[in-house]
């Protein structure tokens, strides 16, 4: 990995410390492990760059990362430099994955700015983006992250699997993962009757799997001028059951109601024609999160 800045793990903790371009109000502090994973903006040389960092942020996102833009046209961010600490104090290993940060506002902050035209054609370049990124997904052929178990690799489930263990071999395929998420809510007495034959019948076990940014939802697309100029944190990037994307558009249907009459239009069209798929998905979850 290439880059012109000739960043060092100490120059980075500097920056951190004395940027004024801090996009969080918590100052940066080296020893400070109460955060798992943060997001900074830096600047060095006059150039705008982002800082991801935690000790529940890895390599593995932007290698992954690297692969959307090796092969695909989707602008993502250019990873300048990835670092890693181990801090005997806490036990833990620290990742810092410095890139480029993109230029516009997140889709999120420009919807309710946007016209109808500009809409369509956002929605167009959406399209386009996820059908670039299911030509990836022939490179893989069971679900999970670029590299290793599911808990060292994605960023959504850490805090479940921490919880409820899913081993090296487990929820690779689309039945197994349902699996995985119907034996926490058998687990637990107030949820464990709502387990039934049932929780299965909405998915298509014999679809591959595909790959999905994992959480392609408006705080993760940068805009610009009425377009799409880059999609951004791949955290959660990797192998998932062919209908995530649109597991991912419902759900954030559920969090982002004061942009509802605008969103939603544009997450129905992205998310068709899996949304059956997706609300069952949600409500899955949805028993899980009160499971645990």
């Amino acid at each position: 990995m290439s880059s012109d800045l000739n960043l060092s793990l100490e120059e980075v903790q500097h920056l951190l410390r004395t940027s004024s371009a801090q996009l969080d109000d918590r100052p940066y502090d080296r020893g400070d492990f109460a955060i798992p994973r943060r997001i900074e903006a830096i600047e060095k040389d006059g150039v705008p760059l982002i800082v991801r960092y935690g000790y529940h942020v890895s390599p593995i996102e932007a290698e992954t990362t690297a692969l959307v833009a090796q092969h695909t046209s989707v602008r993502v961010p250019t990873i300048h430099a990835i670092f890693s600490e181990y801090r005997e104090d806490s036990g833990h290993t620290v990742t810092y994955i410095v890139e480029e940060r993109l230029p516009g506002t997140t889709l999120l902050e420009a919807l309710p700015t946007l016209d109808d035209h500009a809409r369509l054609v956002i929605t167009s370049e959406l399209r386009t983006i996820f059908s670039q990124l299911a030509t990836l997904s022939s490179h893989r052929d069971r679900l999970g992250p670029l590299r290793g178990p599911w808990h060292k690799g994605n960023a959504k489930f850490t805090w479940l699997l921490d919880r409820y263990p899913c081993g090296e071999n487990d929820a690779r395929e689309t039945r197994s993962f349902i699996q995985y998420w119907v034996n926490i809510i058998g687990r637990n007495s107030l949820t464990s009757h709502r387990v039934s034959d049932r929780l299965f019948e909405p998915y298509d076990f014999s679809r591959p799997p595909a790959f999905s940014h994992g959480d392609l939802q408006p705080t993760n697309v940068m805009v610009h001028e009425g377009h799409v100029v880059g999609i951004i944190d791949w955290a959660e990037a990797g192998w998932y059951p062919y209908f995530w994307d649109a597991y991912i558009l419902h759900k954030s249907l559920h969090q982002l109601w004061a942009m509802f009459s605008i969103w939603e239009p544009m997450a129905s069209q992205l998310g068709d024609p899996y949304m059956p798929e997706a609300k069952a998905m949600f409500r899955l979850l949805t028993l899980v999160e009160d499971a645990s």
